[in-house]
This record gives structure tokens, sequence and C-alpha cells, in this order.
């Protein structure tokens, strides 16, 4: 079984009920670690966005501004995603993509439109469930 899981800050698969023979790819912004896996694909983030959005997030309605802004993380992270080849070569060839965290939602639900027949799940538990079910059958 292929799995792409795209988790920005970096992410773990540890929790998944993984076999031998299963492929694990973690996307992550090119700053962010990811533990336990064989494959990171790594995907540039601009500075000049992270500098706008640090100073931005210092205040609540600086925060506010950016969720409605194309600053907003989850964007920013599918526009990069978007137009990587190596990105987009995984998630063709996935049977299951996982968005580790709130900001990666986006760019799965985009790749899921984009993609067909893939599984795609929010969150380590309900990525569990999916696998054991797909097991099962």
């Amino acid at each position: 079984m292929r799995i792409v899981v795209f988790a920005p800050r970096g992410g773990s698969t540890s929790d998944l009920p993984l076999d031998p023979d299963d492929r694990v790819t973690v996307v992550c912004w090119q700053d962010a670690s990811a533990d336990a896996v064989e494959q990171v694909i790594t995907v540039p983030e601009h500075p000049l966005s992270r500098r706008v959005l640090t100073v931005l997030g210092t205040s609540l309605p600086g925060r506010m501004l950016t969720r409605i802004l194309p600053l907003d993380t989850g964007s920013r992270f599918w526009r990069a995603t978007s137009t990587s080849a190596a990105v987009a070569d995984q998630v063709r060839k996935a049977d299951l993509i996982v968005a580790a965290e709130r900001d990666a939602g986006f760019a799965v639900w985009r790749w899921r439109r984009r993609g067909g027949a893939i599984g795609a799940v929010r969150g380590y538990p309900a990525a569990r469930v999916w696998i054991q079910r797909r097991r099962c059958a």
C-alpha cells in the first residue's frame, strides 16, 4: 500500500499500522522534519510570506486577516505542493493520502479532487481505521 502524508510541520508515521511492504511518503515544508519514514518530499516556503505571517501573527486581528488572505498557511502549502512534480507523482501512485495537520487539509482536498479514486482522510486515527478496514476487506 502506498500512503502519502501531508504534514507541513513534519510528521511521524509510527502510529500507523504499517506492513513491511507499505511505502510511506511525507510531504512537508523545507525546514520541517519527518521521523520513521523512508521518503520525505520537502516543498519550499517563500521567506517573505513567512516574515509577513510572523508580523501578522502577533495580534488577533492580524491572525484573522491571514485566514482570509492568500497568505493562509493551508493555501500556501497547497500552492507549494501543486507545483512539485515529485508530489504529483507520489499522489498519482497513492492508495491513501492523509492530512496530518489542519493546514494540510486544503491540499489533501485539492489533490483528492484531482486524483480520482484515492482514499483521503484527516488525521492519524482516521488513517489507522482506513488502513485496517482496507486490509480486512
